[in-house]
């Protein structure tokens, strides 16, 4: 079933799911800066669904409320003049190629380090902290990233390319870094892994091209052989 809301600048078309909740699904207008509504017809709002404003070149902002879980893919791929997007907190999956070719990102503002760091990405496009290389913490930077005891695993890609990170502090709690969930992020220098670390994954860290010294905890049993590839500046890897 599709219903729509209208706005001044556009209308957002949401279709009801199987489980009592609205999905958008399209829109009609050339919406700017688009606030994704956490209520509809007073049901919640949880998914932003396959190609929703794909290609949608007017779209300049973003805002998704605490209620979405998952965005679809392509949901919001080819959105050209897309400068920022801000998540809510209840976010767990992103599909691929969801932000793809929103080439002009240049942030993402998020409610909670702990809560990104559970996001699922479908792949490197997923996630738009890719293409906007800085993360912000509530409107503040993040440029000392910590990741509380209160996280077993950070899932792929999550911290991919970002730029803004200086320095990351890894929990105690930790098991798994996923693959390339720090990759290319250059200007990251300090670096300290928690005691419970299992499992570095492929590219984890790779072409973190600041890195120097880089001590493991004594937990560690499975460290991918690129786990820290084309660091060039990396001298010794201790444990």
């Amino acid at each position: 079933m599709l219903k729509n809301e209208t706005t001044n600048e556009y209308r957002l078309i949401f279709e009801l799911l199987n489980d009592n909740t609205y999905s958008v699904v399209s829109y009609d207008g050339k919406p700017v800066n688009l606030i994704i509504p956490s209520v509809y017809n007073n049901l919640p709002v949880t998914n932003v669904g396959d190609s929703a404003f794909f290609g949608c070149n007017s779209l300049t902002s973003v805002t998704i409320p605490d209620s979405v879980t998952s965005i679809d893919y392509c949901a919001f791929a080819l959105c050209r003049a897309l400068k920022e997007v801000t998540i809510g907190s209840s976010l767990t999956h992103v599909d691929s190629e969801a932000f793809t070719s929103c080439d002009l990102l240049t942030s993402v503002n998020v409610k909670s380090i702990d809560a990104w760091c559970g996001i699922t990405f479908g792949n490197v496009n997923a996630n738009p902290l890719f293409f906007a290389k800085n993360l912000y913490l509530n409107g503040e930077p993040v440029k000392e990233l910590i990741i509380s005891d209160k996280v077993k695993k950070i899932h792929d890609y999550a911290f991919e390319n970002c730029q803004s990170i200086t320095s990351a502090v890894i929990g105690n709690s930790v098991i798994t870094i996923g693959e390339y969930a720090f990759h290319k992020c250059t200007s990251l220098t300090d670096l300290t892994i928690g005691n419970s670390v299992i499992n570095i994954k492929d590219y984890a860290f790779a072409s973190c091209d600041s890195l120097t010294e880089v001590t493991l905890p004594k937990s560690l049993t499975n460290l991918s052989k690129n786990a820290f590839s084309y660091c060039a500046l990396l001298k010794s890897i201790k444990k």
